[in-house]
């Protein structure tokens, strides 16, 4: 066994570490705007969180939101990171190293674990985000109705996300949602690198037989 792993197998080295879930909104100087003479200068981190059509920008300001909801939130970098992962090759090495079916489903669950983490701090700084928009809300309450309505899109905005990345997390402990095809692509692997592993040691037996 100790020629097949050094002849077959690469050692795997770490695996791509999740992206941190970057703040709601980049900071970004706005140029001059007129303002209503009832209405006081707000505080630059009030303005800098809107885009034109009253919605914070996403976590990566440079990439287009297709669409709100489920297509946004997939747009995000931290899942894109997450789904980039080679989880088929992952599978492979676990696969031929383990060759159980304990091993596989312990696989499937540290991948659903890790998946439900990054999710938990997804909603944690939208949470926190939702929680400075709504401070902001009341500041500026009575003082000019087009920002009221831009602070209360974003809230809701920030309230959709939750929702849907809770429910996520519900889909996810039943290797549902999002996650199926990063487990299929595990699963795959797994049962991939088992069979190359039994294959690969029938021919060792074979060629020692043969002198």
């Amino acid at each position: 066994m100790n020629l097949f792993k050094s002849a077959f197998f690469r050692t795997r080295g770490p695996g791509k570490q999740s992206v941190d879930d970057a703040p709601l909104g980049a900071e970004e100087r706005l140029g001059s705007r007129p303002r209503a003479d009832n209405v006081v200068e707000f505080l630059p981190h009030v303005n800098a969180n809107f885009e034109r059509n009253g919605v914070p920008p996403e976590d990566n300001p440079s990439a287009e939101r297709p669409s709100a909801g489920r297509a946004g939130l997939l747009d995000a970098p931290q899942l894109l990171a997450f789904f980039s992962q080679e989880h088929h090759e992952c599978g492979c090495h676990d696969g031929a190293i383990h060759r159980t079916q304990s091993a596989l489903e312990q696989g499937r669950n540290g991948l659903i674990a890790r998946f439900q983490k990054l999710l938990e701090l997804m909603i944690e700084r939208r949470m926190a985000e939702h929680f400075r928009l709504h401070d902001s809300l009341l500041e500026t309450e009575g003082l000019d109705r087009s920002v009221e309505r831009r602070l209360q899109l974003a809230c809701e905005r920030l309230e959709r996300e939750i929702g849907v990345l809770r429910s996520e997390i519900l889909a996810a402990a039943d290797g549902k949602g999002w996650i199926l095809e990063a487990l299929n692509q595990y699963q795959m692997g797994f049962l991939r690198g088992v069979k190359t592993a039994i294959e690969f040691q029938l021919l060792v037996s074979v060629a020692e037989e043969a002198f």
